[in-house]
């Protein structure tokens, strides 16, 4: 019966120092003093976002108030600097703000609404707490209520050097970042938006590099824009000439070999890294070779003399022992350029100085080639009214030399129409040239016309087309051709001198960065623009893709271009935009990336985001000497040694394969424990019975322990003992009162021998534990068990044991 009677009660293990009181009530409703709360009294939220920044982003943590008598509404008050006060109506704020302050009494506490509805949202984080902060992988991770309510406030990110320090918004930037946030003053140091939740910067705008390979326009000759890095580089860029000949610029950080500095260091000719704003642009390897490159099927100046710089431009590729070249093709069209831009060796035989004359010094072809190429004058009726005068009587009038080279040629006269004609070539009336491709057979039909054959039309008012034919590709031609006359009105026609069809159809044609890693490493870590290039087949809902070979990039491309095997072979991710196929992971080469010191990372339930470079679908788990577990991708582990006894030798370490997959690692192997202060969340002081609470304790202390701690202001504070300060007990500051489970004491120890009977008692059943909570009183007052409890519990503790 003394058994049955005893299941009645809670009975625990409670362990007190200083003083501590142990109710044995089946209540739990007890009030924060332990005394009834009254039937007729209204308390409300109190806190000052000064102090509290919780006051604005959840008022209902804050400590609650009794009004004072009468008083039966709630408060809710912007202060004059912008900060949130919430209390009782009668409170000096509410009635200094008169019809500005906010009241309800619906409820007791009922003033947690936020207020006012319209207040600005930004990401609100700093990095030196979370290292999402700076790569921000959620536009709105860290989206949060400005604390201040200010006219004029915007979203900021601040730099700390050329790295995110912090995100906020613009009212809570702190004293010392003040300058670099004036407004009147724009800084790279502090990026302002008025948006919500815009503050999304991840590099400053000044941290910008050329970002090209020599192949592209302007790049040799660091004449290209530089463009924001994709991310922090330091202000960093490099130039390096790649095996195959071609120069790259771009950002330091795209460079993921961690030797690349010291190597580029010591082969200063072939690479370079500098400091500075576009600073690669100046760059140039030892083997660099200007020479005129041009097409006299594309332009006729190029079949004249260059009489000074404007043809030469850099060769695309750095190789030793380079060359000019002047040469005529079968067609007898002129092309200078540089012989190591010739694929196919065979179309400059030098042992036939008729056909291919080459040169060694820079922009030493641009004579006129062969010396005895015609010269005609050149112009037509229909869009030159000089033309129809003597072109010797014109102060400008110069013959030209002809755009093909034939042994048979001549000049003529045509009059037609009452204009007069005058061009080259055989004799013939049938001389406009327009460019002839299909971008099926020849990609650059739709990135580089100007470099296509030509070929002759019949002369019509229209006489060159563009078409898009119905599988997408493009067409260039004659507007007489059988495409052009099938698509109809859909032909881009074009009229004037001859090659005019080289524009872009549609004008709004896709573009995406095209490049494969297979010939440079920089499409690896391609920026935005980098390698753009138009879709070679225009089709509708054409989306930019980024193309993986297991979790590493092999090529970058529009949609369209993608074969059907290689959706089976490869992974393909797509995006909507022009230029978005930037991705450098794949977004399932994810990890949690924590440590155990933030929210939700110790029990796993931290977001997995995408690593910053592919990690193969591995992550890890570790402790640090600290205690602290780390959670990230196994790329980012720097060191080899460690990342290879990472689950062998180092028990401490753990790799897993599969997206978010270190989860799972080390989330139980912490003592897990209430961890709240009743200063910021009243419910602190109540008991809590449900393990759904409990969180794991963000160090991984060999005997770590809960404590339950009376502070002399009469809150309370839970927590994990390695949560304190080194040298700090969780007892000095007030009471204290241990809870635990009988086996993890040594055998047959009695954990209450000693003790008086309000101060230690036992209970065998699963989470009985959690009565015997703090309740408040005068300093050194006690509530004792009743005598006859005491009887009860030693008798049932020696029965036990």
């Amino acid at each position: 019966m003394v058994s049955f009677n005893l299941l009645l009660y809670t009975i625990a293990i409670v362990s007190t120092f200083g003083q501590t009181v142990v109710e044995n009530s089946s209540h739990e409703n007890e009030t924060l003093t332990g005394d009834a709360v009254k039937a007729d009294t209204f308390y409300c939220h109190t806190c000052v976002s000064s102090s509290f920044k919780d006051c604005v982003w959840n008022p209902y943590t804050s400590l609650t108030k009794v009004c004072e008598e009468g008083d039966r509404a709630c408060a809710t008050v912007i202060l004059p600097d912008g900060h949130t006060f919430r209390g009782c109506s009668q409170d000096e704020e509410c009635a200094a703000a008169g019809e500005a302050c906010i009241l309800c009494d619906t409820f007791s506490g009922c003033n947690i609404d936020r207020f006012p509805v319209d207040r600005l949202k930004c990401n609100i984080c700093q990095s030196s707490l979370s290292n999402s902060c700076k790569a921000l992988p959620y536009p709105r991770q860290f989206e949060k209520l400005c604390v201040r309510y200010v006219a004029g406030d915007a979203c900021v990110t601040v730099f700390d050097g050329f790295h995110v320090a912090y995100r906020d918004c613009l009212s809570g930037v702190s004293e010392e970042d003040q300058s670099k946030c004036d407004a009147s003053e724009p800084s790279v140091e502090c990026v302002t938006c008025a948006r919500l939740n815009c503050n999304t910067a991840k590099v400053r705008q000044d941290d910008r590099c050329l970002q090209c390979t020599s192949n592209m326009t302007h790049c040799s000759s660091g004449l290209r824009t530089a463009t924001v890095c994709s991310t922090p580089s330091d202000g960093k860029c490099f130039s390096r000439v790649e095996e195959n000949g071609y120069l790259v610029r771009g950002c330091l950080a795209d460079i993921l070999d961690p030797e690349f500095v010291t190597n580029c260091t010591s082969n200063g000719r072939e690479c370079n890294v500098c400091d500075g704003p576009g600073c690669n642009a100046a760059f140039l390897p030892t083997n660099t070779l200007s020479c005129a490159q041009c097409d006299s099927k594309q332009e006729l100046a190029c079949a004249q003399e260059q009489q000074d710089d404007v043809a030469g431009k850099y060769c695309r590729r750095h190789v030793q022992n380079d060359r000019c070249y002047v040469r005529t093709d079968t067609d007898g069209s002129l092309q200078r350029g540089c012989l190591s831009d010739l694929t196919d060796e065979t179309l400059c035989d030098t042992s036939d100085a008729g056909s291919c004359n080459v040169c060694d010094a820079s922009n030493c072809n641009s004579f006129v080639y062969p010396s005895n190429r015609l010269s005609c004058y050149q112009c037509n009726g229909w869009h030159s009214a000089t033309c129809n005068v003597d072109q010797r009587s014109l102060e400008t009038g110069e013959p030209f030399r002809c755009r093909l080279h034939r042994s048979q040629d001549g000049c003529y006269t045509k009059l037609y129409s009452d204009k007069v004609d005058l061009t080259l070539a055989a004799l013939s009336s049938n001389i406009v040239g327009c460019y002839s491709c299909v971008s099926s057979q020849s990609k650059d039909c739709v990135w580089n016309p100007t470099g296509e054959s030509l070929k002759i039309c019949q002369a019509t008012n229209y006489t060159c087309a563009t078409v898009l034919l119905p599988d997408g590709h493009t067409y260039r031609g004659c507007a007489l051709d059988a495409e052009c006359i099938a698509a109809g009105d859909q032909c881009v026609r074009c009229a004037g001198d001859s090659i005019c069809n080289n524009q872009t159809v549609p004008a709004n044609r896709l573009s995406c960065n095209v490049c494969s890693t297979n010939l440079t490493s920089s499409c690896q870590t391609a920026g935005s623009g980098q390698f753009e290039k138009r879709c070679v087949r225009h089709l509708p809902d054409d989306r930019c893709v980024t193309v993986f070979d297991g979790f590493n990039v092999t090529y970058r491309d529009c949609l369209s271009a993608v074969p059907r095997e290689d959706h089976q072979k490869f992974h393909v991710v797509t995006c909507a935009g022009a230029n978005c196929n930037t991705g450098r992971v794949r977004d399932d080469d994810r990890c949690l990336q924590c440590t155990s010191n933030m929210t939700q990372c110790a029990d796993g339930t931290w977001i997995a985001t995408p690593c910053a470079k592919p990690s193969g679908s591995k992550c890890y788990a570790r402790l640090d000497e600290g205690g602290y577990l780390l959670r990230g991708c196994a790329s980012d582990l720097s060191d080899p040694l460690l990342l290879a006894r990472c689950g062998r030798e180092d028990r401490k370490c753990v790799v897993c394969e599969g997206a978010g997959c270190n989860a799972q690692i080390f989330t139980t192997s912490s003592r897990s424990c209430l961890r709240c202060d009743s200063r910021f969340n009243p419910d602190c002081l109540r008991p809590v019975r449900f393990g759904s609470v409990m969180e794991n304790c963000p160090r991984y202390v060999m005997d770590d322990r809960c404590y339950v701690r009376s502070n002399t202001d009469g809150s309370v504070s839970r927590g994990c003992v390695s949560d304190l300060t080194p040298g700090t007990s969780s007892c000095e500051a007030g009471s204290c009162i241990m809870r635990g489970c009988l086996s993890d004491l040594a055998h047959e120890v009695n954990p209450c021998a000693g003790l008086k009977p309000n101060e230690c008692y036992v209970c065998y059943t699963a989470g009985c534990n959690f009565q015997g909570d703090i309740v408040h009183k005068s300093a050194g007052s006690t509530t004792n068990l009743h005598p006859w409890l005491m009887i009860l519990c030693t008798l049932l503790f020696a029965h036990v044991l």
